[in-house]
């Protein structure tokens, strides 16, 4: 693939100058949607407390996350195609703080279901847009520099995560805690935009290309479906925050049969 720059920018500004840019905007959307799961992960166990909710509703609310990721990411594609990944990439990026922060404030589990819905799909089409909006970047490079970016979505994670922990700690809300991850992001993704002017752009000769491999890109569909499904099935279940039972353990009727062997030694009677 090779990348052009518009004839407006490169007049002004030098090109490495135009990619720096550019390349930093990106590193912000990366950094942006890892803190934002990062934050909502952290207080999962919260939330559940304070709405009351039962396991099976929780695994509800996270299959609509997982549904809305997907409907995003799939969405995206035409999008991108029809508007250019820096396009896209503006409104997930300035909502997301906003689907954050409506989680936080959710009074039941069905508007917390709802609002994790919204956060899915916003996620799952800033994903894949940034991350096209990446390999862009990396071919204006002419080096590889994707792992950068995957580097800061986990810088974010764990920074959101951190962010939960001490708003915790201190003794901040839920709310609290995600109001500020939400002005955090938004703050970050009005500047990233900002920065994205201007940008590298496809050539019309890439275009060509594009659309020419595109049939034989959308062939091996049946087995995209299946990795899907198969990440899908690897996602950790709420179960596991269950409490552990208390008690002695229930003892099965075929112990009670069998008698454990060899039968434990019997003391000694006590002399007269």
């Amino acid at each position: 693939m090779t990348i052009a720059l518009s004839p407006e920018s490169s007049t002004s500004i030098g090109v490495s100058e135009v990619l720096r840019r550019y390349r930093l905007a990106i590193s912000l959307m990366f950094a942006i949607a890892g803190m934002t799961i990062g934050t909502w992960t952290a207080r999962i166990p919260t939330i559940q407390h304070n709405i009351k909710m039962a396991d099976g509703k929780l695994s509800i609310c996270l299959l609509l996350l997982a549904a809305g990721g997907l409907l995003g990411m799939r969405a995206a594609g035409r999008l991108i195609d029809r508007h250019g990944s820096t396009t896209v990439m503006v409104l997930p990026s300035l909502a997301l703080g906003g689907a954050l922060l409506l989680a936080g404030h959710a009074p039941t589990w069905t508007t917390l279901a709802a609002a994790l819905l919204t956060f899915g799909i916003l996620h799952g089409t800033l994903n894949v847009a940034m991350n096209a909006a990446a390999v862009s970047c990396q071919a204006a490079y002419g080096r590889p520099i994707m792992t950068s970016f995957h580097a800061l979505f986990s810088i974010g994670g764990v920074a959101g995560a951190l962010l939960s922990a001490a708003c915790a700690h201190i003794g901040l809300s839920v709310a609290d805690a995600f109001a500020a991850a939400a002005v955090m992001s938004t703050a970050a993704a009005g500047w990233a935009i900002h920065r994205f002017i201007p940008a590298p752009i496809v050539s019309t000769d890439s275009q060509e290309a594009t659309a020419t491999a595109a049939p034989a890109q959308r062939r091996p569909r049946t087995r995209i479906l299946l990795l899907g499904l198969l990440a899908f099935s690897a996602l950790p279940r709420p179960m596991c925050m269950a409490a552990p039972p208390t008690g002695p353990a229930p003892t099965s009727p075929a112990s009670a049969r069998h008698p454990p062997w060899p039968p434990p030694p019997t003391p000694p009677s006590p002399r007269a």
